[in-house]
């Protein structure tokens, strides 16, 4: 048995109940599992114009809250598009707390990371430090670029040479296996170019 808190889409269903029908049929389903739900939709949130009583802030303050005492969250349809919802995904995983979703009578691990979310945690994480700062790791990078002669306009080849370019740099800065496969892999895909390039060349010249 756990204490699971519901995450989900409100400010966009302003017109709609702030969505508190999904929120209270997950407490259903997740009583129903055994597990003990922690709903921030309350009945005594909004007023008798359905507004809600408190502003946005003291909303997500009083929610996170409550989630850093549950031991896990559980996320509604459309969590990815809200920005609240997005914030308390990431602060139960920032503090180890498991991200399910229900699935037919079931919770399942929520694997996905929005693509801001993960692109943040990967410059500011372990890759970022492999690389370097970015303004050493693209100077290296600008340095090769020139000493190539590098001209616009710039062609499809110019753009494999410059990932050359790239993964030299962060080999310099870090040397890794990562860096040294990624390396023939843009040499391949130059090669590539230049084959595409006379194929398509004999295909014009027969048809012309």
């Amino acid at each position: 048995m756990m204490r699971l808190y519901i995450a989900g889409p409100m400010s966009a269903h302003a017109n709609d109940g702030f969505n508190f029908d999904a929120f209270w049929a997950a407490d259903a389903a997740l009583r129903e599992l055994g597990h003990i739900p922690v709903n921030p939709a309350r009945p005594e949130d909004l007023d008798a114009a359905g507004k809600p009583t408190q502003t946005r802030e003291q909303f997500m303050r009083r929610d996170v809250e409550w989630l850093l005492g549950a031991d896990g969250v559980v996320v509604l349809d459309g969590w990815e598009q809200s920005r609240g919802a997005l914030l308390e995904v990431r602060v139960a995983r920032d503090t180890g707390r498991i991200v399910y979703r229900l699935e037919g009578a079931d919770l399942v691990e929520e694997d996905y990371e929005p693509v801001l979310e993960e692109a943040q945690r990967l410059v500011t994480g372990d890759r970022g430090a492999n690389y370097g700062h970015p303004l050493d790791d693209f100077q290296r990078t600008a340095d090769m670029m020139t000493a190539a002669d590098l001209k616009p306009p710039f062609s499809p080849e110019d753009v494999a040479t410059v990932m050359q370019f790239v993964k030299i740099s962060r080999e310099l800065n870090c040397p890794k296996r990562d860096n040294r496969v990624d390396g023939p892999g843009y040499w391949m895909t130059l090669e590539m170019i230049h084959r595409e390039r006379a194929r398509r060349a004999a295909t014009s010249r027969r048809g012309a």
